[in-house]
């Protein structure tokens, strides 16, 4: 235990130091470009500073993962107690990442019943796992791919399911995707680049929901399918 301890600690100060380092050291280039220009033009000027917001983004977008991985693992996580519509959240993913499935020329469809159960929880953070699962099916779907999302209730529990025509995965990667800092062999590890938290992230989450998240595919080359079981405030009252 404690070798593996030990291990885990080295992979992720290796992985954290390696992604941490990389959109610093950007930033780092471009202001140093700016500052040896003589005579900047404004359009050279716009362009590092756009470059410099997006890696100044992907920083914090990797320290908010760390973040939030830390209260999951000491058990300091705590969630709100809203009452939400799943359907809405799910619609609010599909309607924010279409352009984005749009730029590749994936076709994106969605699907939903009507919900007539009530459901309370982190609204914010099941938002958040909505968005984590559809924009990795856009980001490991090839150009002109398809994703389907669908979602329906039964059995006293709404079930979100995204399904692509991607990559695929193999079934040790199905094993271990959900573990934190897992790094893929096809880079499929919740971002193309990242600390490999997103996917540990999401399954927290669900799971916080009494809810569960897990991933299939027939292989490599056959596309795979993220599904999420989130029991409605009556069935967690009937098992409490």
């Amino acid at each position: 235990q404690a070798q593996e301890t030990s291990r885990l600690k080295d992979q992720f100060l290796a992985i954290a130091s390696h992604e941490l380092r990389t959109p610093l050291t950007s930033i780092l280039l471009r202001t140093e470009v700016m500052r040896r220009a003589k005579s900047p033009t404004p359009e050279m000027v716009a362009g590092n500073l756009l470059a410099i917001e997006r890696a100044a983004k992907i920083q914090a977008r990797l320290v908010d993962d760390l973040l939030e991985t830390s209260r999951l693992l000491t058990g300091k996580l705590t969630l709100a107690q809203d009452s939400f519509n799943p359907a809405s959240l799910v619609q609010d993913a599909f309607d924010t990442l279409l352009p984005a499935a749009e730029a590749k020329g994936i076709k994106l469809t969605l699907r939903q019943s009507t919900t007539k159960l009530h459901y309370v929880g982190d609204s914010m953070r099941m938002q958040q796992v909505f968005w984590n699962l559809v924009g990795n099916a856009i980001k490991f779907t090839e150009a002109l791919g398809k994703i389907e999302i669908r979602s329906e209730e039964k059995d006293g529990q709404f079930i979100f399911r995204v399904k692509d025509s991607g990559r695929g995965l193999s079934s040790a990667e199905i094993k271990a995707l959900f573990e934190p800092f897992y790094q893929a062999p096809s880079g499929r590890s919740g971002s193309n680049s990242g600390l490999g938290l997103g996917l540990s992230i999401a399954r927290a989450i669900v799971d916080l929901h009494g809810g569960k998240v897990a991933a299939s595919s027939k292989g490599i080359l056959h596309g795979s399918t993220f599904t999420v079981h989130l029991p409605a405030a009556e069935a967690m009252a009937q098992h409490a």
